[in-house]
């Protein structure tokens, strides 16, 4: 017997006395609107059914109400995002999922702790940097303010001052750029609240004391990058907003932004991300065994949904060969006949 492509059961390396089973393959189309493109198929419904088994022993679904999800066990994690804009279908959506990779820290019984993976942490809030003050009473640091930025002194000063270079270093951390001595902030802080050369921890502090009263737009992108430098830190932040800049969030159990692991579309720069070999991509560069070879070879398509990728080999050539007949083969995510690109093809290359 052959298969429909010519081959024999022999070159499929198929037993004598395996029982086979047979069935009619039926062709399917996937749309894929993020691309606005869409692909055809074939589709095996036995097969597909135990792919789909098997991702599911592989991969917990959180939305499964008997699934319990352990710690590293790997799912789908969504961030609302507020859209304001016109969907593909030019209806209006007030907001849309963003749908990241992660894995589970820790679930309870209502809600499970989630470490996302390549979400982008929010910036820090800084608690208010001032007292209330009053109609007698000027405005002051609060005590924590004060302690960070005492922080933020002892690490730029040096026999209890800061000189002109060591504050062009701390200007060039807060304004993210570089900073020059001769430039219009060193010498303005020198100046005004120093002897134009150095400047001691009081003036330091009356400084920013004084830039925190103004309305300052750069203020809080300041101070968080030289809270950050040092290590300095302000009480006040909620314990969720210390999760969220760990990456980290508590979801409730049954919210629909938990989801099976790659059952969702992720964004491009998310996706680029990757995170192991059998992480694939379309267009990887991999060694597979086709016909009891190893060949390298070069991913073409990748389905998550059944965990399979199609690859087909490359011409060894270093350039382009009118003989040259690549050959394609699905294979299981998980198949040992697939492996880095360059080493079981350049061990059988050495052998030879």
């Amino acid at each position: 017997q052959t298969t429909s492509q010519g081959r024999s059961l022999e070159d499929l390396g198929v037993a004598e006395g395996a029982t086979l089973l047979l069935e009619q393959s039926k062709p399917s189309t996937t749309y894929k609107h993020t691309y606005s493109s869409h692909r055809a198929s074939v589709e095996w419904p036995f097969f597909r059914r135990l792919r789909v088994e098997y991702k599911k022993r592989a991969f917990p679904d959180p939305r499964d109400p008997a699934t319990r999800l352990a710690a590293n066990d790997k799912i789908d994690a969504g961030v609302e995002q507020e859209a304001n804009a016109y969907s593909n279908y030019d209806s209006y959506e007030s907001s849309r999922m963003t749908w990241y990779p992660a894995s589970v820290v820790e679930e309870e019984e209502e809600r499970v702790l989630v470490q996302f993976h390549g979400r982008e942490k929010p910036k820090a809030k800084l608690p208010p940097l001032l007292t209330d003050g009053g109609w007698l009473t000027e405005k002051q640091l609060t005590p924590e303010a004060k302690a960070a930025l005492e922080t933020v002194f002892k690490r730029y000063a040096t026999g209890g001052k800061i000189d002109k270079p060591a504050m062009r270093g701390l200007m060039s951390c807060a304004t993210n750029m570089l900073v020059q001595e001769d430039n219009w902030q060193v010498t303005d802080l020198l100046t005004k609240y120093g002897d134009g050369q150095a400047v001691e921890q009081e003036g330091f502090l009356k400084y920013w004391k004084n830039k925190a009263v103004s309305p300052n737009a750069w203020l809080e992108d300041e101070l968080t990058r030289l809270f950050a430098r040092v290590g300095a830190s302000l009480t006040g932040q909620s314990e969720e907003d210390k999760l969220l800049a760990q990456g980290r969030e508590w979801i409730p159990r049954n919210s629909p932004r938990l989801a099976q692991y790659r059952s969702n579309e992720y964004s491009y720069r998310v996706a680029q991300d990757k995170t192991g070999f059998r992480d694939f991509r379309r267009y990887d560069n991999l060694d597979a065994n086709i016909e009891g070879s190893w060949q390298q070879c070069e991913v073409q398509e990748v389905n998550w949904e059944e965990m399979t990728v199609l690859v087909q080999t490359r011409n060894a050539g270093a350039s382009w060969s009118a003989s040259f007949r690549p050959q394609r083969e699905w294979f299981p995510m998980e198949s040992p006949r697939l492996a880095e690109f360059e080493t079981k093809s350049l061990e059988l290359a050495e052998e030879a």
